[in-house]
């Protein structure tokens, strides 16, 4: 059974490539990110770690559990249901809206630059200053600059990390993580666009407001996601295509990006050098803990049935307990991890395979869904800018649950406020001037 698992993996993923390969063509959606994100850290990358890889300490203690083999046949099942449901998912949409989706096809395989910008310069440049200011405002008042001074001088990073990370408002937080890099990207495509000096001006301050909220949450990866969120966002108002060159490009630009926030907010890497730490940061570590998730649950653990998950937790009236504390202390007993499973990990904690099955199938609606709605005029700065804040919902989606990810992660949470704000800018320009009335 447990070969026939790992086939049944296998499959699933040579038929995600396939589907990748074949049907988005190398272009730059929203479900092209999800099925490439999936396959590259939980593809091959999967199967070399648990059958070829050198085991480090936590796989051997997993390894002599007794329902090590259970979970592992769990894991590649899931992962084979995943692929199969992101690619169902995405299809169901398709065949709900089946004018649309033909209208965006074939706006991104031409992607033709739109007629319409979308909003007036002075309506983008007032919106994009007002944010700026409160983002501003709110570091000021916490002293974010003094906690960055302060957090690169002091000699114990992981605890000053888990201490003095981020900001202690939850709006605040909410907006840095996904709204508001969307709102600079989004002035950035329009600049772009209209090469209008007063929105250049204004998303620069919002682009810096962002990046001293990103640094001081003293997260590694934040900021040079940030940083690459507004590339892909300028990239896309050239072209949606993939090609060997800027993949090349982008792999280029990551380490350069990585390696230096690794030497400066990592302890204890030097052994392994900067490059090797981050392929088993960024490569193992994210199977490892998923395994982790799936030989707990529910040999040593019981099904959560939504205690892990908060909005479920707060309707039934039970106590949130996110799962990944639990696990670790399970493995390791020790609480407060820092590192978090991806979403089907989750869904896994709670509902076996009917969560894993659900949340796969939403992942893959809720992709192609933004392509759809945001695509279908081709090129346009918002669709840009919508098509950057999924690559960072994507991300979301690879270290936490779905909920997590469609909210503070901006899946869904971005969509939705564009929607809002195009309705009202559209409402805007329809009404009559005081000349014409």
């Amino acid at each position: 059974m447990l070969d026939l698992s790992f086939g049944f993996a296998a499959v699933s993923m040579v038929v995600a490539a396939i589907y990748l390969v074949f049907r988005c063509r190398f272009r730059i959606t929203s479900v092209s990110m999800l099925l490439a994100a999936m396959l590259v850290i939980h593809g091959p990358g999967y199967l070399y770690y648990v059958l070829f890889s050198h085991k480090p300490p936590i796989f051997l203690r997993m390894e002599k559990s007794e329902f090590f083999e259970s979970g592992l046949i769990a894991l590649n099942i899931s992962l084979a249901s995943m692929f199969f449901l992101i690619i169902a998912g995405s299809e169901m949409v398709n065949a709900i809206a089946r004018h649309r989706a033909s209208a965006a096809d074939d706006a991104v395989a031409r992607w033709p630059p739109s007629a319409s910008i979308g909003f007036n310069n002075r309506s983008m440049r007032i919106g994009l200053c007002c944010v700026a200011i409160v983002m501003f405002g709110v570091s000021f008042y916490e002293g974010h600059i003094r906690t960055i001074v302060e957090f690169m001088t002091s000699d114990a990073k992981t605890t000053f990390r888990l201490q003095r990370g981020g900001s202690e408002y939850y709006l605040y937080r909410v907006a840095l993580s996904s709204v508001a890099p969307m709102l600079a990207a989004w002035g950035l495509t329009h600049w772009l666009a209209t090469k209008d000096r007063g929105v250049a001006i204004a998303s620069l301050m919002l682009l810096a407001a962002v990046l001293i909220g990103k640094i001081e949450t003293l997260q590694k990866a934040n900021a040079p996601l940030f940083a690459a969120q507004l590339i892909l966002a300028a990239q896309l108002m050239t072209s949606n295509r993939v090609t060997i060159k800027f993949a090349a490009a982008v792999t280029a630009l990551a380490a350069c990006c990585l390696a230096p926030t690794v030497a400066l907010a990592v302890t204890g890497y030097e052994e392994k050098g900067v490059l090797s730490f981050l392929s088993y940061r960024i490569f193992l570590v994210p199977n490892e803990v998923l395994l982790e998730h799936f030989i707990a649950f529910p040999g040593h653990l019981p099904h959560t049935m939504g205690g892990n998950i908060r909005p479920l937790a707060s309707l039934m009236g039970m106590p949130y307990i996110p799962s990944y504390d639990v696990v670790s202390f399970h493995w390791r007993q020790v609480s407060g991890s820092t590192s978090t499973t991806m979403f089907i990990g989750d869904a896994w904690d709670a509902f076996s395979y009917t969560g894993v099955a659900a949340a796969s199938l939403l992942a893959g609606a809720i992709c192609r869904s933004i392509d759809l709605v945001f695509l279908a005029k081709g090129k346009t700065p918002i669709g840009a800018a919508m098509l950057s804040a999924s690559f960072i919902g994507i991300y979301n989606l690879l270290i936490s649950g779905i909920e997590t990810s469609s909210f503070s992660g901006g899946l869904l949470l971005c969509p939705a406020i564009a929607l809002v704000i195009t309705y009202f800018g559209r409402k805007q320009r329809n009404r009559p001037s005081i000349a014409q009335i």
